[in-house]
């Protein structure tokens, strides 16, 4: 290899590396800069309509926003995606902070699955996690994801491309369950048991 060859090579490697190392720590960081966003939602003048205050005679628009006297508008609060697993610990206490603003900020929460991602984290997280949500008082509802039920594990992002055999009643092949068959999760039972 003469050195010109060797000089692009090892310059090459360089980049690449530096690239892995940006993405890694980006990686990284961004799994640990919880943020909420808010978005507000037009809708439609009957449904205006329906949030209206008692007793208004406000005219509806055709589309509008919620949030005036005479529409208050509802407030949710969309969690997913939390996967806990040993080492999320520091969102647990994101997630207990934000519990405190509960019929302050929003007036429902929706969590809409993958809230686990181990064992570890349904037997040390959930309850920690949600249950300052459940103890608010405000109102709430769910639905379940894969994760919910099956741990995650380390594997080829590429598989989603193709498709992938499944024990029948088992979840996807090579899977471990979370939770006992029959009996669920903690997940589930404080759920269950919330009134959500």
């Amino acid at each position: 290899m003469d050195s010109s060859s060797w000089t692009r090579t090892w310059t090459a490697m360089k980049v690449g590396a530096l690239t892995a190392g940006a993405v890694a720590w980006t990686a990284a960081r961004a799994s640990r800069s919880y943020q909420l966003r808010h978005v507000t939602v037009p809708v439609p003048g009957r449904a205006l309509r329906s949030i209206a205050a008692p007793g208004d005679d406000a005219p509806v628009p055709r589309f509008g926003v919620a949030g005036t006297p005479q529409f208050p508008g509802l407030r949710v609060l969309h969690l997913s995606d939390t996967h806990f697993y040993r080492g999320r610990e520091d969102l647990v206490g994101w997630l207990r902070v934000l519990a405190k603003r509960a019929g302050t900020d929003f007036d429902l929460v929706v969590l809409t699955g993958d809230m686990l991602s181990s064992s570890y984290g349904d037997e040390h997280l959930v309850t920690p996690a949600l249950q300052p949500f459940i103890d608010s008082g405000v109102p709430g509802a769910y639905v379940f994801g894969d994760h919910d039920f099956f741990a995650s594990r380390v594997g080829n992002p590429l598989k989603y491309l193709w498709s992938t055999s499944e024990k029948s009643g088992a979840g996807p092949a090579g899977v471990k369950r979370i939770g006992e068959p029959g009996q669920g999760n903690r997940l589930s039972r404080l759920l269950a048991d919330s009134g959500w």
